[in-house]
């Protein structure tokens, strides 16, 4: 919670908004660090890249998915803000971050049948000769 919400009965506090500014930050250290090393390991066992290859497009694949958050994310916040007022941007934001959770385990979580890798196997010359 950043903010006043409608759907929770939590008293409106300036020292709140900073505990939970505050430990959003700390759980957002366990969502940027690992997803590096995830997409590395999905590519390692999903195509098979070389390393120096996957290396690349995973850096620039991460790189380019964080600018593009931090982009379209303010606009369409400072939109709903406009439009919808403090309250219901907080709340929109709030059960896009509890959707996004529950889409990521139930999609990504290995213990998953539908989440196991799946090995296709990519040589270096096939690769070599896409470009």
């Amino acid at each position: 919670m950043y903010g006043p919400t409608e759907l929770l009965p939590i008293p409106k506090s300036l020292a709140l908004v900073a505990i939970f500014m505050f430990l959003g930050g700390i759980t957002s250290a366990h969502t940027i660090i690992p997803t590096l090393p995830e997409v590395l390991e999905a590519g390692r066992v999903e195509i098979n890249y070389p390393p120096e290859v996957l290396n690349d497009f995973s850096a620039g694949l991460f790189n380019m998915s964080f600018a593009i958050g931090e982009i379209f994310g303010p606009l369409i916040g400072n939109f709903i803000y406009v439009n919808q007022g403090m309250e219901t941007t907080c709340n929109y934001v709030g059960i896009s971050v509890i959707a996004f959770a529950v889409i990521y385990f139930l999609v990504c979580d290995k213990s998953m049948p539908w989440a196991r890798p799946k090995s296709k196997i990519i040589t270096h010359e096939a690769l070599l000769n896409e470009f």
